[in-house]
Formats: structure tokens, sequence, C-alpha cells
């Protein structure tokens, strides 16, 4: 349609422009009609330049057009001047512009949205070409790996140490555990690369999930499980002994009344000698197995809203007793002073007795040693707790194992006591980490 006119008025400008020529061709022929050859040549003229301007205009039309759909925001102006309101090849150029604006906007509104949905996931992504420069990085990357805005993969190393040598490393679409010290704490991160196709040019897309909690949990329920199969394998095995052994000393006892030349026999003085000590050791050991089932049976928490400043209170009564006259235990910052945290009193005493027992052999021949009690709420929400001292401390190697159950530096020490607080706080939900700077200070941290 559109082509047949712009045909037909091409045409017509042809046919008017060759009538007019030959009208002024013939009337320069003829003499005495003056007029006539001004008012022919006039009209021939005017068709020319009219066929001319008409060509220009739909010349001028196309090539605003081709710029508007070359300019990013297709905010250059396709027509100006006057048009008629039949010019069906600008109302279609309109109709096109209009078309790819609407497809446009709808690409940005997608790509914002996805951009949405990149930021505020809960799993971390990044993604950076070969060369190591970042694409993109989104917020929960950020807050697992501790890092700021960082320009090249290189750049993480400075906050999750042997990152960028990490990624490098790993295989498309296979997930690889990485285990680094991020502020002072260990970590354990999922991570998982896959390889992308943009503008022709391959590009890395990984995600990054920190699973410490998870593994504390996991972890949690295979000690309790491997502690109750050996506390039941060693009691059931140790309890014959003790039964046999308690037999034995008075069998023996009752056989020296009838035979008093026994008595004096060192034979007989080392078997009663011997059977006392096994009767001994094995009470020993049923009580130290004893004290491991604490790990497997540790109550639900029964929670409630509970005063920090009463919970600290209550914990530095129970403390005064075996507290040693050289160390310092103080409450040293409630924030705010009307702090409330929902917990099981009676459990996060015991955790904090045995975080403070555990800080008080740590400052042994400190001189000003002082343990510290304070709580507060972060700038997330999350409420927490600080045992805090200025003892020893912790060398980095051990700080992933201290938790550990039957591990201690300890030479008379259970091993039991911070897997103790560590459950506790697992069946709050919450967690206990801890920082160390050895001689200036060691932080327990219970957050909830």
């Amino acid at each position: 349609m559109i082509f047949n006119k712009f045909t037909f008025r091409v045409l017509l400008f042809s046919v008017f422009i060759a009538l007019s020529g030959m009208l002024f061709i013939w009337t320069l022929l003829q003499d005495h009609i003056i007029v006539a050859k001004f008012t022919s040549a006039f009209l021939w003229l005017t068709f020319i330049i009219s066929f001319a301007s008409y060509v220009n205009r739909s010349n001028r039309d196309l090539m605003n057009f081709i710029l508007t759909l070359k300019n990013p925001d297709l905010t250059i102006p396709v027509f100006t001047g006057k048009r008629s309101s039949g010019d069906i090849l600008g109302e279609k150029y309109k109709e096109i512009i209009n078309s790819i604006n609407e497809i446009r906007a709808s690409g940005e509104s997608e790509y914002l949205y996805f951009r949405y949905l990149f930021d505020n996931a809960s799993v971390g992504l990044l993604s950076y070409e070969p060369s190591g420069a970042i694409d993109l990085v989104n917020r929960s990357a950020k807050e697992i790996l501790g890092s700021g805005d960082v320009s090249n993969i290189t750049g993480f190393d400075s906050f999750a140490d042997g990152f960028s040598g990490h990624l490098n490393t790993l295989k498309p679409d296979t997930d690889t555990l990485f285990r680094t010290v991020i502020r002072n704490e260990m970590k354990s991160i999922v991570t998982r690369k896959t390889v992308l196709i943009k503008r022709n040019s391959e590009i890395y897309l990984v995600s990054v999930q920190d699973i410490s909690n998870v593994l504390g949990d996991e972890e949690i329920k295979v000690w309790q499980n491997l502690t109750s199969v050996l506390t039941h394998e060693i009691v059931n095995s140790v309890s014959p002994i003790k039964s046999l052994s308690g037999t034995l000393v008075r069998l023996a006892g009752k056989l020296s009344g009838s035979f008093v030349s026994l008595k004096t026999n060192d034979t007989y003085n080392d078997l009663i000698s011997g059977l006392g000590a096994i009767d001994k050791r094995s009470k020993g050991l049923i009580q130290f197995v004893e004290s491991y089932k604490r790990l497997s049976r540790i109550p639900g928490p029964v929670l409630s809203e509970t005063p920090v400043d009463v919970l600290f209170k209550d914990t530095v009564d129970l403390l005064s007793d075996r507290q040693k006259k050289d160390i310092n235990l103080v409450i040293s910052d409630i924030n705010p002073p009307d702090l409330k945290i929902n917990l099981d009193e009676k459990l996060i005493i015991q955790a904090l007795i045995n975080l403070v027992q555990n800080s008080i052999y740590a400052l042994e021949d400190i001189p000003g040693a002082t343990v510290e009690l304070s709580a507060g709420e972060s700038s997330n929400g999350k409420k927490f707790i600080i045992v805090s001292d200025n003892g020893k401390g912790i060398s980095p190697d051990l700080t992933d194992k201290i938790f550990i159950p039957f591990f201690t530096t300890r030479k008379e020490g259970s091993g039991i006591g911070l897997s103790v607080v560590r459950q506790i706080m697992s069946k709050h939900n919450g967690s206990v980490r801890v920082n160390s700077e050895p001689y200036i200070r060691t932080q327990f941290i219970l957050e909830f």
C-alpha cells in the first residue's frame, strides 16, 4: 500500500514534468506567445522542484528513522515540519519507533527485575571474566566473604585468603568446599561455577554459600551418636569387671579371716592390692563415661524473655565461690541497659559458667587478669553475649578444633565444656564463635 502510493506519486510527478517540459519546448517554437513561454517554464520548474522536495523529504525521513534506531534511548525526533494526515509512510515510521520503544522499555524492566533478584538472592553470586575482572557481585556474596567492592577476583584475597586461587581451580558444575578464616572465624563455603556466554565471550558465574552452621549442627549430631555408642559399649564392658572385682575383694577378705597365715603371704597381698586397683579404676572409668553422657543429654530449651542484667548477676553469684581472688570478673557493658533475650536461663547460665571457667584457666599467671561479660544488639537485629578475657588466647590453628568433643589443651581438662556451649547455642538456633588475640583479648561470642 505504502509502496503503491509512493510509486503513484513518482509516476504522477514524472507525467507532469514530462508534459510541462513538452509544453515549454512547444512554446519556445512559437512566435508572439511570450506569456505562455514564461508560464510553461514556471510550471515545468515548479513540478521539478516539487518532485525533488518530495524525494528529499522521504530520504530525510528515512535517514532520521535510521538515526533514531541507532540512538540507545530513541529520543532523536524522526519528523520535523508539517506533514499531511495521509502520510502513511510517516505514520508507519512512528509505529515502528513506538514498538521498539516498548520492547526496549520491557527489556529494561526485565533487566532491573533481574538485578533486584540477583542483589537480593540469599545465595552469594558473583560473575567475572576469564581475566579475573569482576562483572557483578551481590550483597550476599560480600557478606559471606566479608568483602567490600572489588574490581578483580584477586581483591577477595585480602578478605578471604586464597579465594581467587580457589576460583581458578574450580571445575564447572561441581560443588567444591572452600575453608578459610574470615573475620577471625573459620568458614566452610560451598562454591559452584557455571560457564556462560555473553557477547560471544565466556563469563563465569559462581555461587557462594556459607554452610558453617549446617556443618556444625551435623558435626554435633555425629559426636552425639558416637558418644552414645561409646558410652554404651564402655559401660557394658566395664560394669561386669567392676562387679566381679568387687566380689573377689569381698571373698578374699572373708578368706583371710579363715586362714590367718594368708595375711603374711606376699602373693595374697598383691592379689588384694590388684583387685582393689581394678575396682577403683572401674568406678573412675564409669564416672568418666557418665560425664560424657551430658553431651547427648542436653534438654531442649524452655525460652522466655530474660533481662540480660539479671542473667549476668545470677552467673556472677554462682561463680563467686569458684572465682580466684586474683581474677576480676566484671559486667562491663549491656547496650541497651534493659536488653532482653529470648533464651533458656538455666542453659545459658551453664554455658556462661563453662566459658568463664575456660577464661579463668587461660588467665593463670596473667597480671591484671580480667573476665568481662557484655551484651548488645547488632545492626542486623541479632542479640549477642560476649565473654572476654585478656589471657593466653587461642592460636589460629586451634580455633576450629576447640569445639570438638574431647579436644582439650588442659592437662586435667575433659574437653566437653566448649562442646556443651556449642550444643546449647545450637538448641537456641544460635551460634558461638571465637575471636582471639593472644595476651590482648579473647572473645567468645554467643549470637541468638
